[in-house]
């Protein structure tokens, strides 16, 4: 342990030894913190459609950020997307969606696309903005915050840096952790499996699937995937709602039983 910071450890574990997966807390990391949570809501027409719409990035610097979609006609159930994400209403219609961060710009581009059977309805994008930088410069604060706490990361001077450089403020919201674990599909095409969580609102969520391969590959959801490296091939996805994580495994029927392991946070999404 350094001489100077902060740290907190989980309960049965010494502060003065425990290794990071036991702390609760270091000022040496950063956490993520949450910035802000864009909406976007697009119109789409019956149909054969493809429709964009664009949001601005709150802040001047390219942000980490966590997308996530529905549509009107499965409104209880949010996707994380990773790029693209292909949802499917309670009708059977599938929906394809996409965000994309421009750099130039400054700006997320929503895009939709959907099926001949899409009745229409509205699409609605959430976007969960992160104070913690891509890539490069930050603005300087331009004065030390009238009230609250910061911690700022190791060789940084608190009163002075910028906020992507503090460990911990109290001006934004952490990403807290309810719950992890692990859970598993059987080898049939459009197997689920589901968790539990009765939080009684939509959290944020993160999940990842174990590429049936070797070695053995870690991919965030949604994934396509291809098993050994061709013959066999499957799409992994997750939807959260107010009581439930489902994830889902299209897969070709003889494909290997998949792992997923989530992140289920206690910040809420909507």
């Amino acid at each position: 342990m350094t001489n100077f910071g902060v740290k907190v450890s989980k309960t049965g574990f010494d502060v003065n030894n425990a290794s990071s997966p036991n702390l609760i807390y270091s000022s040496k990391y950063s956490n993520f913190k949450i910035h802000s949570i864009l909406t976007k809501v697009l119109t789409v027409p019956a149909g054969i459609q493809n429709i964009n719409g664009t949001i601005d990035n709150p802040i001047s610097y390219p942000p980490f950020f966590i997308p996530y979609v529905n549509d009107s006609n499965n409104s209880t159930r949010w996707y994380e997307t990773r790029g693209w994400c292909g949802i499917t209403d309670d009708s059977g219609a599938a929906v394809y969606c996409d965000i994309r961060y421009n750099v130039v710009t400054n700006n997320f581009t929503c895009s939709v696309h959907t099926f001949a059977n899409w009745d229409g309805g509205t699409v609605t994008f959430k976007i969960v903005i992160l104070v913690d930088v891509i890539t490069g410069e930050v603005a300087q604060l331009s004065a030390v915050d009238s009230f609250g706490l910061k911690v700022s990361k190791d060789n940084e001077e608190v009163e002075k840096t910028e906020d992507s450089n503090l460990s911990l403020t109290s001006k934004f919201r952490n990403l807290t952790i309810f719950s992890t674990g692990t859970i598993s599909t059987k080898h049939t095409t459009g197997d689920s499996a589901t968790v539990t969580h009765n939080l009684g609102y939509v959290p944020m969520v993160a999940s990842w699937q174990e590429i049936p391969s070797d070695p053995l590959i870690y991919q965030k959801l949604p994934s396509v995937y291809v098993v050994d490296g061709g013959g066999t091939a499957g799409l992994g996805y997750q939807y959260i709602t107010k009581t439930t994580l489902v994830i889902t495994d299209n897969s070709y029927t003889g494909n290997p039983d998949i792992n997923y392991h989530y992140i289920i946070f206690n910040e809420k999404l909507t």
